[in-house]
């Protein structure tokens, strides 16, 4: 007897599956957004998958949606920096980051590090972005990158003197790699723990 044929019995190549999961998913959240075109998670959902897919200009209507429909949540205002950063548009950008932050956007270690702000971090203007002690850990974390040792714990001990606290980030921030082999790192480290 012949086995019946059956989809579940299709094996496809995994970036086909994926490809495949991914364009449904997109489709669902599309159709779901014609449906209900202020739908926050809907809109959060097919932001991201735009995202995922470098559909950047795609992300950044979604983003102004979610902000025109939401103004007051700095999470939203973030990632339309990011979308506006990832297409070269730096001053809305700044616009955007800065009126995060102001709405109290405070993940200042990831902000530090995400590459869709790398344009932003270029600019003289994203140092007044931050809190002086988070500005004050970037530094030393740049200074560090270019084997600028001295610099970087300068930079390091006033930013722990203005109250940064992340101990753990000192601790396995790749940035700070150059000083961990110098005996003031473990100094520094120890102040935390008086």
């Amino acid at each position: 007897m012949k086995k019946s044929w059956s989809w579940k019995n299709v094996e496809l190549q995994p970036e086909l599956a994926t490809k495949l999961q991914q364009n449904f998913e997109l489709s669902l959240y599309q159709k779901a957004v014609e449906h209900d075109p202020e739908n926050v998670d809907v809109l959060v959902y097919l932001g991201d998958a735009f995202s995922k897919r470098g559909m950047i200009q795609a992300g950044l209507e979604i983003d102004l949606r979610l902000v025109r429909i939401c103004p007051e949540e700095p999470t939203f205002y973030y990632n339309l920096a990011c979308s506006h950063s990832l297409l070269g548009q730096v001053d809305p950008a700044f616009g955007a980051l800065d009126k995060a932050i102001r709405l109290g956007y405070q993940n200042f270690e990831y902000l530090l590090r995400d590459n869709d702000l790398e344009n932003l971090r270029k600019d003289s203007r994203f140092a007044g972005l931050l809190p002086t002690n988070y500005y004050q850990y970037y530094l030393a974390c740049n200074y560090s990158l270019t084997g600028q040792i001295e610099p970087a714990f300068r930079a390091l001990e006033k930013a722990i003197e203005l109250g940064y606290q992340n101990v753990d980030q000192l601790k396995k921030d790749s940035a700070l790699e150059n000083l961990r082999k110098d005996s003031r790192f473990e100094k520094l480290l120890k102040t935390f723990a008086r």
